[in-house]
């Protein structure tokens, strides 16, 4: 059985561009992901699924350093850098976020009154 070697450019692509088929859908769907995070995070004004959503695509963007050997590279490094703050203020603030919604719906009564119909 044949597996793929990790970090290795697919026969015929030379650059960022795609130049097979199927890299056209990856970055089409990568765009599309990329765009629905900070989008949906505007909209629902910074709460906390929108923040863990968005977070999640910059922790699998964040997992993509690793699928090859490590570029020692001053431009590799500073990305690797930050990419790895910004992972962390993204957790930081969403936790932050999500913490603070959490308290608010405990000490919102609209619990009382849902349990007090039923």
């Amino acid at each position: 059985m044949e597996t793929p070697i990790v970090g290795v450019v697919a026969p015929g692509n030379n650059g960022i561009f795609p130049t097979q088929p199927w890299q056209f859908f990856d970055l089409i769907f990568g765009a599309m992901l990329g765009v629905f995070g900070p989008l949906v995070q505007k909209v629902r004004n910074g709460d906390c699924w929108s923040r863990l959503a968005n977070l999640g695509t910059l922790l699998v963007g964040l997992g993509s350093v690793w699928d090859m050997p490590l570029v020692t590279s001053s431009y590799a490094i500073i990305n690797l850098i930050t990419s790895v703050y910004f992972a962390l203020q993204g957790m930081r603030i969403a936790a932050d976020t999500c913490i603070s919604q959490y308290n608010f719906s405990v000490q919102n009564p609209w619990k009382l009154v849902f349990y007090s119909k039923g």
